[in-house]
This record gives structure tokens, sequence and C-alpha cells, in this order.
């Protein structure tokens, strides 16, 4: 595992434990690693494989996100298909189910566990109309709702990578990147409310 690579934070475990899942490539094929902190990130275990490398597919940008029922799940970014495939663990990231495809169409994705305990998905709609789409699970990422439209009047495909915090009052602020008229990059921001 060389050249590990994700934009997004790690998940932190009820134990404490802090969980990193990176993506890493080699002869065109990539696969999805996790590592792991005991001690708040000083030092970290070696690579445990995720998603295994697969001819033809490229996975990468994983979002992790630690459930209230102890398991992780991870969606990642699958280039071939475009489509968000999902892995999980049940034991703190020492081994992780197969690969499945989620069906939902965009990428990269981010997971937040809102307050009331649904999952949110938020990621990129790189196709017309381009924008930013977000879906909800209410089985803990395991099926996902109908997808929800956040914003779709962006300029192009040059979109994406949101993040989305949850505010007081259960307001969910989603940030991402975009051009604007004059092809210049960058950040917006749109509320939602579930």
């Amino acid at each position: 595992y060389h050249r590990g690579y994700t934009p997004r934070p790690a998940a932190e475990l009820p134990d404490g434990t802090v969980l990193l899942a990176l993506g890493s490539a080699e002869n065109d094929a990539t696969a999805i690693y996790v590592m792991t902190s005991r001690d708040r990130g000083r030092s970290w275990s070696g690579p445990v494989t995720a998603v295994p490398r697969q001819p033809g597919r490229r996975f990468g940008e994983p979002s992790p996100l630690a459930l209230g029922d102890g398991r992780v799940v991870l969606l990642v970014r699958e280039d071939h298909t475009q489509h968000l495939v999902a892995t999980e663990s049940a034991d703190g990231g020492a081994t992780w189910t197969p690969a499945r495809d989620t069906q939902i169409w965009g990428l990269p994705p981010h997971l937040l566990r809102l307050a009331d305990g649904r999952v949110l998905c938020v990621y990129g709609h790189r196709r017309a109309p381009y924008g930013i789409r977000a879906r909800l699970s209410e089985d803990g990422a395991r099926t996902w709702g109908a997808e929800v439209v956040v914003r779709d009047d962006l300029r192009n495909t040059n979109l994406g990578y949101p993040t989305a915090p949850q505010e007081d009052g259960g307001t969910v602020f989603v940030a991402y990147y975009a051009e604007d008229e004059d092809g210049v990059t960058h950040v917006l921001g749109s509320r939602m409310r579930l």
C-alpha cells in the first residue's frame, strides 16, 4: 500500500479508536484500506483491506462512518460505474464485508449520522442537470431512500466534494465547490431541513 489518499476525515469509534480509510493505486487497479489508532493518532496499525483490488475497477475517496450499533460503514467511489459501493465492519475495522453496489450514481460521498439516528449521504451529480444530491437511510446505511436534490443548477461537471455537518435545530449545511458563470471555482453552501 502506497500513495494512500482520502479527502474525508477519519471516524472515531465509541471506544476512542480512530479509523482512517484510504485508497491506494497500483497498475490501474485500486484498493481501499483502513488503518486504526488507539492513541488518538500518535501511532497507527498496519493496513487492513476493506475493498480489494479488482481488475478494471478503480475505487477511491472512501467516507467512513461509525454507527451507533457498533458497525462502521464505508461508502466508496467506483469510477467504472460511477456508483457508490458499500462495505461494513462489525469488529472495529479488522474485517470487512464484500463490497456491494448501492446503485447510487454520483461521487464522491460524504456520510453523516443525524441526531435522530438516520444516515445522510451527500454527493456530487456530474451529469445534467449538474448539482449536489443526497439520500437518507433509515436502517444504518443498509438501504437508501429516494434521491433528494440539494441543488441542480450548477454550470458543469467541475463540482462536488460536498461535506455536511448538522447545525443546532436540525438543519444540515452542505458545503461544496463549483464554477461560477465566469469559470471561477469557488465554495458554495446550501441549507436543508430533513
